[in-house]
């Protein structure tokens, strides 16, 4: 995301003073239904039957928040400019509960907390028949931003209501996708 044209603008009028000083960060990542799994087969030893459904055990993928979330984190953090001192969270299984969903949560909520108090809620979940969200937003003491890689705002408090002083990221004609500079040498 740090490769973003949109997001890299959003950040430099984050910087620039744009929504004043931040104080909260949002990061959601509300998924539906994750990868399927590889049925096991009956030559399959437990190591095998682990090794190709990686994503359903921590050794192999640590987790939701490790594995697909830490992007949206790390948004957040490179927004800030700093990293979290603390946290505290919590999550568990709900949907995914059987054997075959090895020992994986499908929901976690953390709050990091910073030196300076700003706070970074982080929510995450992915069950099949619920709202998709996956984004952040930067809020500041006289602003906010919406950070998604499809729709970048950056909002100070007087655009709030009215679109003049409102910025919006436009993809451009052609452009290259983010993941695509990332790879580039």
């Amino acid at each position: 995301l740090r490769e973003h044209p949109g997001l890299i603008e959003a950040r430099n009028q984050i910087n620039d003073g744009a929504i004043g000083e931040i104080h909260t960060l949002y990061a959601n990542d509300y998924r539906g239904a994750s990868w399927d799994q590889k049925p096991r087969q009956s030559d399959w030893t437990d190591m095998h039957n682990q090794m190709r459904n990686w994503y359903y055990y921590t050794w192999l993928s640590g987790d939701f928040n490790v594995e697909q979330h830490i992007h949206f984190l790390d948004l957040c953090v490179w927004v800030k400019g700093s990293y979290p001192e603390k946290a505290i969270g919590q999550g568990g299984r709900q949907v995914r509960i059987g054997e075959k969903y090895g020992n994986i949560y499908d929901h976690h909520s953390v709050t990091y907390e910073y030196a300076d108090g700003t706070r970074l809620v982080s929510n995450c979940r992915q069950q099949v028949g619920c709202k998709i969200d996956i984004s952040a937003v930067a809020q500041g003491s006289r602003g906010l931003a919406f950070l998604d890689e499809d729709k970048v705002i950056v909002a100070p408090e007087s655009a709030q209501g009215g679109a003049d002083s409102e910025w919006r990221y436009r993809v451009k004609a052609r452009q290259k996708g983010s993941f695509q500079i990332q790879h580039e040498p």
